[in-house]
């Protein structure tokens, strides 16, 4: 019973444990028959005895508290990261995520309807003309053109003003504007003075 009390004590205490068997082999070297050899030659040997237990019992133990809040800092981590990744997903407009990583100087505008599937969206960019054309093409954009017709009424295809937004600065002129038009919805982009031009809306 006495060893059961003893092992549980030095489980939870593995410092205090240590410092116990230290003092132990201290007492047994000091309590045990004289060896052969001189005083002095005993003396430093439980001497060497106390410093090597004390050594073992202070270091050891591995740091068991320091080592889990390193994993729990990790954990932390890639919880975080994880969260930024999914807020990007599901809250970022598929017109940003398209992108390519090297487009600056990104301004967007919109405004939806709480009820209704109804959107407006503008998107400006600066990005190199080749960005342009592998962007459109992920859109499905072709060229609009006088003759091409649609299945939605053509005042919906605008390049206008819109208000609080005084970076929206294309001509208002549907020469070089691609297109992809879908019932009412309408995603239309053009390429001007270094910058892509998005604009999309459902009505």
């Amino acid at each position: 019973m006495v060893r059961g009390v003893r092992a549980r004590f030095e489980h939870y205490f593995p410092d205090l444990g240590g410092l116990l068997r230290g003092r132990e082999a201290v007492l047994s070297t000091l309590s045990a028959p004289p060896s052969p050899g001189t005083a002095s030659e005993r003396v430093h040997s439980a001497g060497h005895c106390c410093w090597h237990c004390c050594h073992l019992a202070c270091v050891g133990s591995p740091p068991q508290p320091k080592r889990f809040c390193y994993i729990a800092s990790a954990s932390l981590l890639a919880l975080y990261l994880a969260g930024l990744g999914l807020c990007y997903y599901l809250f970022t407009w598929e017109f940003r995520k398209a992108l390519p990583w090297s487009a600056r100087d990104v301004r967007e505008y919109y405004e939806t309807d709480s009820f209704l599937p109804d959107y407006s969206y503008q998107l400006k960019a600066r990005i190199t003309e080749q960005q342009f054309h592998e962007y459109i093409a992920k859109f499905h954009l072709t060229l609009h053109t006088p003759t091409r017709t649609y299945s939605d009424d053509t005042l919906w295809l605008s390049w206008r003003h819109v208000r609080n937004c005084d970076w929206w600065d294309p001509s208002d002129s549907l020469e070089s504007t691609f297109v992809w038009q879908g019932n009412d919805t309408w995603i239309f982009a053009k390429y001007e003075r270094g910058h892509l031009y998005v604009g999309s809306l459902n009505h």
